[in-house]
């Protein structure tokens, strides 16, 4: 099966939900990370978006807020 936005889209939603507002910089930088290990061909463009949030943990400067990480699933279910 093929890592599509639309499955980038609802892993990333649940994991929102299921995180809250705790530690969700820890939970969604090794999610991101974890993920782009296990599907090894991805698309550029997720590719990017993982990349993205992988390195939420590196610093505050490359942290994204809340409202960003939703904009982020809705851009990708629009895909």
């Amino acid at each position: 099966m093929t890592y599509s936005p639309c499955l980038f889209a609802d892993e990333l939603d649940r994991l929102l939900a299921a995180v809250g507002d705790k530690d969700i910089v820890e939970e969604v930088g090794n999610w991101a990370y974890l993920t782009k290990l296990k599907h090894r061909n991805l698309d550029s463009q997720l590719s990017g978006w993982l990349d993205q949030l992988g390195v939420m943990t590196m610093g505050t400067e490359f942290e994204l807020s809340l409202h960003e990480l939703r904009a982020m699933v809705a851009t990708a279910r629009s895909e």
